[in-house]
C-alpha cells in the first residue's frame, strides 16, 4: 500500500515538473520576459544583450521621424504670427533641424549606448519583481506583432511595439507621448481607408495622392542591404491654396504583409520627395524608397499627418 502510494505521488509530482517546464517554457517566449531581459541588461551594463531584445537603431530612427513629423504639423497650423519674416523664419528653422535627421539620430544611437554602458538608463517604469513584469506588462498580440503597455501609478503610460523574432521578442517602435493642449486629433477620428491612385482631401487646402509599391532595383552606388530589397512609392502633394505652405514626408509608414513598419531611406529611387515648401496652387511629385526583407510584400502606405490615412490595393 505504501509502494502504491509512493509510486502516485511520483507520478504526480511528474506532472507537475513537466506542467512547470511547459509553463517556464511559455513564459520565456512571451513579450514580458522580453522586457525583463532588457531591464536585466540595463542592470548588468550589457548593451549586447540590450540589442538583442530592442532595435536600437530603428527605434531611434521612428522617434526622430515621429518628433520632426509633430514639429512639422505644429508649424503648419500656428497662425498666431501672420508676419511672413515670422514664417519664413519657422520654416527655415525646420528645415536645418531635418537636414540634421542623420546626425540626430547618430547622436541618440550613441547617447543609448552610453546609458546603458554606465548605468544612467532611466529604469522608472521598472517592476519589481519576475511576477510584477506580467501584472504591469500588458501585451496584446497580433499575430507576430505585440502592442505593449506598461502601466505604472503616477505615471504616463509607456507603449512600443514588438515583433516575434523567434524564441524572444524584441521592441522596434515607440509610441511618443502627446500633451493634451497640443493634441491634433479627436479620440474619436477615425483612419480613412483610401486606394492607391486615389487623390484624398487631408485638410486645409491639400490633397495627398499615392501610388502603388513598386520594387525598385538600383543601378548605382546605395543598394540594399544583403536579404533585402528596395519598395519606392510614388507621392504627389498638392496646396490648392492662394499661400504657399510647407509639406512633411516624416508622416509616412509602409506597412508589409508580416505587420512590419518602415520609415524611408536615404537615396533610393529619383526623383525624391523631401519634406519641404511649395508654393499656392503648387503641386509636387516624388518618391519615397523603403527598405524591406526580400520575403516581405508590401501592404499599405499610411499618413499620419493632419488627416489619418491608410492607402491600400483596397479599400475597407
Amino acid at each position: 500500500m505504501g509502494k502504491k502510494i509512493a509510486f502516485i505521488l511520483l507520478g504526480i509530482i511528474g506532472i507537475l515538473l513537466i506542467v512547470a517546464f511547459a509553463g517556464w517554457q511559455i513564459i520565456k517566449v512571451s513579450p514580458q520576459y522580453s522586457v525583463y531581459q532588457i531591464y536585466q541588461a540595463t542592470s548588468q551594463h550589457d548593451y549586447e544583450k540590450f540589442k538583442k531584445y530592442v532595435d536600437v537603431e530603428g527605434i531611434s530612427n521612428n522617434v526622430i521621424d515621429k518628433a520632426l513629423a509633430q514639429a512639422t504639423e505644429s508649424t503648419a497650423k500656428d497662425t498666431s504670427n501672420n508676419d511672413p519674416f515670422y514664417q519664413l523664419g519657422q520654416s527655415i528653422g525646420l528645415g536645418l533641424i531635418t537636414s540634421m535627421k542623420p546626425q540626430l539620430k547618430e547622436k541618440m544611437t550613441t547617447e543609448i549606448k552610453k546609458a546603458v554602458e554606465e548605468g544612467t538608463f532611466k529604469t522608472d517604469y521598472k517592476p519589481k519583481n519576475i511576477v510584477g513584469y506580467f501584472n504591469t506588462v500588458q501585451a496584446k498580440k497580433d499575430g507576430k506583432v505585440a502592442t505593449v503597455t506598461i502601466k505604472t501609478q503616477g505615471k504616463d503610460d509607456l507603449t512600443f511595439k514588438m515583433r516575434d523574432l523567434g524564441g524572444y521578442w524584441q521592441i522596434f517602435d515607440m509610441e511618443l507621448p502627446v500633451p493634451e493642449a497640443d493634441a491634433t486629433k479627436s479620440p474619436t477620428e477615425t483612419t480613412y481607408q483610401a486606394k492607391y491612385g486615389e487623390r484624398v482631401d487631408i485638410g486645409r487646402g491639400w490633397y495627398l495622392t499615392v501610388e502603388a509599391p513598386a520594387e525598385y532595383k538600383p543601378t548605382g552606388y546605395s543598394t540594399p542591404k544583403e536579404g533585402n530589397k528596395y519598395v519606392a512609392v510614388k507621392i504627389t502633394y498638392e496646396n490648392t491654396t492662394d499661400a504657399p505652405d510647407s509639406y512633411s514626408t516624416y508622416n509616412f509608414k509602409l506597412k508589409d504583409d508580416k505587420d512590419f513598419s518602415y520609415s524611408d531611406t536615404s537615396g533610393g529611387k529619383d526623383p525624391r520627395i523631401d519634406s519641404g515648401d511649395l508654393e499656392a496652387n503648387g503641386k509636387v511629385t516624388g518618391y519615397m524608397t523603403f527598405e524591406i526583407p526580400q520575403d516581405n510584400e508590401p501592404k499599405s502606405l499610411v499618413y499620419s499627418g493632419s488627416k489619418s490615412v491608410v492607402f491600400s490595393s483596397t479599400q475597407k
